[in-house]
């Protein structure tokens, strides 16, 4: 039991136990999405960016409901909402950290996608302007999966590593303009 300074419940332990802790260098962020992903109607978007003692990794769980694509095979999927400056808003679902090394990362599928495209790219861009309808070509852009269409449990590997500070982009391959009302997805990055 290591020894206490104070009394419950602000007890801390003494100096010589805080050495047996020096070793626990982790910390955890959050990675938030672009207002073109989270102005959508039931979309969620959430992820998290954690470091612990050099080995690195970012999720991203991501639900399309109320997201859209654009109608041409390689157009962004994102919101169409001008609710902010009545223009639309960069649609990226997260931005890689500065000083992130990629070594790889994979896609799950945890819903198959309804109402929209099924066939669902990832791409990763040096730009964080995207916007819903907007090509991916019009970036400076690198296609991490290529994943045909998505059902769930379809599990997709990177086929190319984002760099550090790039923006993550839902792309879709299909020429459907509605929005989705399905369509849930695990995005994990492992690096260093």
């Amino acid at each position: 039991m290591p020894n206490l300074l104070g009394t419950a419940p602000n007890q801390v332990p003494t100096n010589g136990d805080l050495g047996s802790l020096a070793f626990m260098d982790s910390l955890t962020a959050k990675v938030l999405p672009g207002a073109g992903i989270t102005l959508g109607t039931g979309t969620i978007c959430v992820g998290t960016y954690k470091n612990e003692d050099t080995l690195k990794t970012i999720k991203l769980l991501v639900d399309l409901t109320g997201l859209k694509g654009g109608g041409t095979a390689g157009d962004l999927i994102g919101s169409d909402s001008t609710a902010i400056n009545s223009t639309k808003q960069p649609c990226y679902i997260g931005q890689i950290p500065a000083g992130f090394t990629s070594l790889g990362g994979r896609m799950t599928c945890l819903e198959t996608p309804a109402g929209g495209g099924t066939d669902i790219d990832l791409y990763s861009a040096t730009e964080g302007t995207g916007l819903q309808d907007g090509a991916v070509g019009d970036l400076t852009e690198t296609q991490v999966i290529n994943a045909g269409a998505q059902s769930a449990g379809t599990v997709t590997y990177f086929a190319a590593d984002p760099n550090a500070s790039s923006y993550l982009y839902f792309v879709s391959q299909g020429t459907s303009t509605t929005a989705y009302t399905a369509g849930r997805f695990l995005v994990e990055i492992f690096g260093v």
